[in-house]
C-alpha cells in the first residue's frame, strides 16, 4: 500500500509517470523520460499497481517523528514490510526515478515492492522538483538533469530522506541501498560520490556517472556500483553521449571504469553466466562483466544486448539486483 506523507494520491502520481517514463529508444537526441507512447506501460503498471498494493501494512508510526523541513516542503512515499515490527533492523532501499517520472510507479516498474515484500526491505521513493516544463527531474549532473539551471540540492534533500527513513525506523546502516534508473541513475552515482558513508552500493539502470568535471567525487567510504544499460538505449546512450540542453555524460563503460579507477581495481572480466532481465527479448539477454582485484568495494557491469532505455522488466530483474546488493555486503 502507497503511504504519502502528503495530499498527492497514489492515482495523479501514476498518471505523471506513465506520461514521463515511456519509451523513446529510437529519439538519440531525446532527453531522459521523454515520452513517445504510454500504451503498453500504463496496462502493465496498472495492473502491477493492484498487485503490490494489497497485504501491505498500515505505518507503525505515523505522524510520531517531527519532519525536517526539508522533508515538510518536498513530501515522499515509503513502504513497510508486512514483516517489519521494529524488532531488528531492516535493510532500506532509496528507489530514484526518472525524468518527467515519479518515486512511486517508478518502484513498481523496478520490481522493488514484490522484492520488499518478499525479502523484508524497507522503501523509501522520493518525487523530484518539477522543471519549467512541469517535468519531474534531479539535478545529478551537468548533463542530467537540471536543464533550466534552477540549481537543487538535491544531495541535501535525499540525505534528509534518509535521516528521515532511519529516525521513523529501525535501518541496518550496513544495508543502505539506492536503484535509480535514468535520472534516478545518474543521481545514484552522484549519490554514491557525495554521501559514500550513507550508501552500501547502488545500482543505475540507464543512467550514467557526471564527467570528471561535473562535481567532485573522492569518496571517502567505499560503494559498490552497478551499472546496467541497454545497448539500443537511444536516449542515454550505451556508448556515452550529450544532451542538447546540457552537456556530455559517459558512456557505460567510462562509468565503470572510472569508478574501478577509485577502488583500486584492475581489468573487466566477463562472467561466464548471463542473466534474463529483458522480458521482451529471447533468451538470457545480459552480460555480467565485474572488475577484477578491487580493494576497497566491487564495481559491475551488466549489459543486456539490444536493450530499451525502458526495458521489459520481469521479476527476474528485482531478484539480480537484490542478489548482487545481498552478495557485495556479505564481504
Amino acid at each position: 500500500m502507497w503511504y504519502r506523507c502528503g495530499m498527492r494520491t497514489l492515482a495523479s502520481v501514476l498518471a505523471l509517470c506513465l506520461v514521463g517514463c515511456a519509451s523513446n529508444s529510437g529519439n538519440s537526441s531525446a532527453t531522459p523520460g521523454d515520452a513517445s507512447t504510454v500504451t503498453r506501460d500504463a496496462g502493465s503498471w496498472a495492473d502491477s499497481a493492484a498487485v503490490d498494493d494489497a497485504g501491505a501494512q498500515p505505518l507503525p508510526d505515523a505522524g510520531a517523528v517531527p519532519e525536517s523541513p526539508l522533508i515538510a516542503a518536498r513530501p515522499y512515499t515509503r513502504r513497510v514490510p508486512a514483516a517489519y515490527d521494529g524488532t531488528r533492523a531492516f535493510p532500506l532501499i532509496l528507489v530514484l526515478h526518472g525524468y518527467g517520472a515519479a518515486g512511486a510507479p517508478q518502484s513498481l516498474y523496478l520490481g522493488m515492492n514484490r522484492l520488499a515484500d518478499t525479502h523484508g526491505i524497507l522503501l523509501a521513493h522520493p518525487d523530484g522538483t518539477t522543471d519549467a516544463m512541469g517535468r519531474r527531474f534531479w539535478n545529478a549532473s551537468n548533463a542530467c538533469c537540471d536543464f533550466y539551471r534552477r540549481g537543487i540540492d538535491d544531495v541535501a534533500y535525499l540525505t534528509a530522506v534518509l535521516d528521515d527513513m532511519e529516525a521513523r525506523f529501525r535501518v541496518d546502516p550496513q544495508r543502505v541501498f539506492v536503484v535509480g534508473h535514468s535520472n534516478g541513475g545518474f543521481m545514484a552515482h552522484r549519490l554514491a560520490c557525495a554521501i559514500p558513508g550513507r550508501v552500501k552500493a547502488i545500482a543505475s539502470l540507464a543512467g550514467a556517472a557526471g564527467m570528471p568535471n561535473d562535481y567532485a567525487c573522492e569518496p571517502s567510504a567505499p560503494v559498490h556500483v552497478l551499472q546496467i544499460h541497454g545497448t539500443s538505449d537511444g536516449t542515454v546512450l550505451y556508448g556515452g553521449g550529450s544532451f542538447p540542453v546540457s552537456g556530455a555524460y559517459p558512456s557505460a563503460a567510462m562509468t565503470t571504469e572510472m569508478w574501478a579507477q577509485r577502488w583500486g581495481c584492475g581489468a573487466f572480466q566477463d562472467d561466464p553466466m548471463r542473466l534474463d532481465l529483458d522480458t521482451g527479448l529471447a533468451g538470457a539477454d545480459t552480460t555480467v562483466s565485474r572488475a577484477t582485484g578491487c580493494t576497497r568495494a566491487g564495481v559491475e557491469l551488466w549489459t543486456i544486448a539490444n536493450g530499451a532505455h525502458i526495458p521489459a522488466l520481469g521479476s527476474a530483474f528485482g531478484d539480480a539486483v537484490w542478489a548482487y546488493f545481498s552478495r557485495v555486503t556479505a564481504r
